[in-house]
């Protein structure tokens, strides 16, 4: 019985010794120098992070399908996994002699893979989109969300055993799908598909193209990009920027939480803002409604019109409207002008010129002159209901 037993533990070290020198020398990636392929940049930073070895022999091509072998390799490569198991014993169709016996018994010992019967893991069969989301929703370990898939237009394609798991992506931001709102569940995963796709858990970065909501219950995230309007996001702590693309023209989109800089660059948005924002940066036009605080206002483009919308405006913005909005310095930052808002709570419209400061230094001068004032009109209207029109040339109602 021991030595049964030491001979199985020794066996484990020799094989894990042989497969991982196997492993590290079969493989090379083909990459895109060229920015030729959408995926170029994603699959270089894989690459450069040593995150693409280790899959097979020959290039693992962007475009071509991927096994369900190299999929788990990469997988494995990405959350660090190392320990081997048993488990992988009773699998008939993973030979000791393959480049993925390793691969497929990490996999196996981190719980993500269970192979496609009792002993048949298929190593070398594709892998679809249902699937690979399937293991990313156990890897990332998220929030249950049951209903998330039926935001896709193809929704009645996911198989009942995926549904749970899709949702997870979607809800997640792992998975936006195509222009179209389909995510092709039973579709082939290809290589360029799964960098991506992983890429955004690897770098916790969220993409939202499917119209819906999504609670991410108080979860931090780097960076957000919302490449569709009628997208509400709740609950959700962004450290980077949130940004809105201009996909999202002409439509609504609600975000509630705490961001570190919200930047939009749809035309014409109702933009919903529940929570806190650090800097609100608009570089097209947006009717802002909602209960919040911000401590900054951005508006990069001369052209654009900043419209707060109150209790009393004509804005259909999710059945709701403005509450209250603080900017803490008071200030509206215009072009890196100062404008300070003053007597926003009044209830009668009123109209006011204010002076802004703008220093020589802002002109690219060097010269000691004191500083040059401009004229800024500034609409105000009832409690923290402020239009701001950047032209100078504005005129007044």
């Amino acid at each position: 019985m021991e030595n049964g037993f030491i001979y199985k533990n020794l066996k484990k070290i020799i094989l894990f010794t042989l497969c991982y020198i196997a492993i590290f020398s079969m493989f090379s990636i083909s990459v895109y120098a060229d920015n030729s392929h959408w995926a170029e940049k994603q699959m270089n930073q894989w690459k450069n992070d040593g995150l693409l070895v280790g899959a097979g022999e020959g290039e693992l091509e962007a475009d071509n399908s991927i096994t369900r072998a190299q999929f788990m390799q990469l997988v494995n490569n990405m959350m660090g996994y190392r320990r081997v198991g048993d488990d992988i014993l009773k699998f008939k169709d993973v030979s000791v002699d393959e480049w993925y016996y390793q691969t497929v018994a990490i996999a196996l010992e981190a719980g993500y893979i269970r192979g496609v019967s009792d002993d048949m893991m298929n190593p070398n069969g594709k892998i679809t989109r249902e699937q690979a989301m399937v293991i990313l929703a156990r890897i990332s370990k998220s929030r249950e969300n049951s209903r998330a898939y039926q935001n896709a237009k193809d929704s009645g394609d996911v198989s009942n055993w995926a549904k749970v798991a899709v949702s997870i992506c979607i809800n997640e931001g792992f998975i936006s799908g195509n222009t179209n709102g389909d995510i092709m569940p039973l579709a082939n995963l290809s290589v360029a598909e799964a960098v991506t796709m992983l890429n955004r858990k690897y770098r916790n970065q969220r993409v939202f193209a499917l119209e819906g909501e999504y609670d991410f219950q108080g979860e931090i995230v780097n960076n957000v990009m919302i490449l569709a309007d009628n997208i509400y996001l709740e609950n959700v702590n962004v450290t980077g920027e949130a940004v809105i693309t201009e996909a999202a023209s002409n439509g609504i989109v609600a975000l509630g939480g705490n961001f570190a800089k919200i930047k939009n660059n749809a035309v014409d948005i109702d933009l919903m803002l529940l929570g806190e924002v650090h800097e609100l940066e608009l570089n097209a036009g947006a009717k802002l409604a909602g209960e919040f605080k911000v401590n900054q206002i951005k508006v990069l483009n001369e052209a654009v019109k900043l419209e707060l919308v109150d209790a009393k405006g004509n804005a259909k913005i999710l059945d709701n409207n403005i509450k209250k909005v603080e900017i803490n310095d008071e200030k509206v930052i215009i072009n890196d002008l100062a404008i300070k808002l003053e007597d926003t709570d009044r209830e009668e419209k009123t109209t006011k010129k204010t002076k802004v400061t703008k220093s020589k230094k802002d002109n690219n001068d060097d010269s000691e002159n004191d500083d040059d004032e401009e004229d800024v009109t500034i609409k105000q209207t009832t409690a923290a209901a402020i239009t701001v029109v950047t032209t100078k040339e504005a005129t007044t109602e």
